[in-house]
């Protein structure tokens, strides 16, 4: 979906975009955008921000804040690139931002790369495991609404039994629990030559350096040190 106030830009990025296999949808101000975005699916959305009726910040906004649209990809287009413009669309979720000046160099490259990210995405299966109800189902949540599968596991030993019936693409464990803890869980995981290969990321409020040298002999991918943004998580 395009959504510009420019009948000239929409149609020069219609003739781009359909040259990459795309199908394109307009939409002429941000009021039409939201109508149109709620109404269909798009795997794609590049807004203008300075539009009529609605700019395509509040677009971003009222998008991201959609429980059935928050997930689609935006890449904003816009002659606005000071620095506060482009950190203020990262801030509401934006994939991508080109200005206008450079979108012949980049535009293209920009919709591909988030294309592969979201082809990242779909279908993987994210297992959580965390002996806690609310930190379980808060990451489970934010992994949700970014597109990916969850699996959560209370403890190690409940989230080995679940890896003999389905492998996830990546691990994301707490430190430390009950019955099987996250040092163990990590050992187990990575003796196993059908779930060695699985990436396995550490979450713990332990941040000492010796802990985390430890996780990564035994195999842990990544060591992520708790309370973090749940937006960082997903990143």
């Amino acid at each position: 979906l395009i959504v510009d106030d420019s009948q000239t830009i929409r149609v020069a990025l219609r003739r781009e975009l359909e040259k990459m296999g795309a199908t394109v949808k307009e939409a002429s101000n941000g009021l039409q955008g939201l109508e149109k975005a709620k109404s269909q699916d798009f795997d794609l959305i590049i807004t203008d921000i300075e539009m009529p009726g609605m700019d395509g910040f509040t677009l971003c906004e009222k998008l991201k804040a959609h429980e059935q649209k928050k997930s689609i990809p935006i890449i904003i287009l816009s002659s606005k690139e000071q620095e506060e413009d482009i950190e203020r669309g990262f801030r509401l979720g934006i994939s991508g931002y080109v200005p206008k000046s450079n979108a012949k160099e980049e535009l293209a490259d920009c919709v591909r790369a988030v294309f592969d990210r979201s082809v990242i995405l779909r279908g993987r299966t994210i297992l959580v495991v965390d002996d806690s109800t609310a930190t379980r189902n808060l990451i489970e949540k934010a992994l949700l609404q970014a597109g990916f599968n969850v699996t959560v596991a209370p403890n190690g030993a409940r989230a080995l039994k679940l890896l003999n019936h389905h492998l996830p693409d990546l691990i994301l464990s707490d430190l430390h629990m009950p019955e099987m803890d996250g040092y163990h869980f990590c050992r187990s995981v990575h003796a196993n030559r059908l779930t060695s290969g699985i990436p396995f990321v550490i979450m713990s409020s332990d941040g000492d350096r010796a802990s985390m040298r430890r996780l990564l002999q035994y195999g842990a991918s990544a060591y992520l040190v708790k309370p973090f943004n749940l937006h960082q998580l997903v990143v």
